[in-house]
């Protein structure tokens, strides 16, 4: 059984190996995006433009 064991070790070794290989490989596929620029206030939504407000009614005074 500890043979098994060491080979289900070496083999996921291996496999580590293969992931990192591909993930280098994509990294160099794919072009670098660049940074997303930071605003004054992160975390909030833009604010909307002010809307008009309803012209005044006259008074009618009696």
């Amino acid at each position: 059984m500890s043979y098994d064991l060491a080979d289900a070790a070496a083999e996921i070794r291996n496999l580590g190996e293969v992931l990192h290989v591909a993930e280098d490989r994509m990294r160099a596929l794919t072009p670098l995006m660049p940074a997303p620029r930071l605003t004054s206030t992160p975390g909030r939504p833009p604010s909307l433009p002010p809307r008009a407000l309803p012209a005044a009614q006259p008074r009618h005074t009696r």
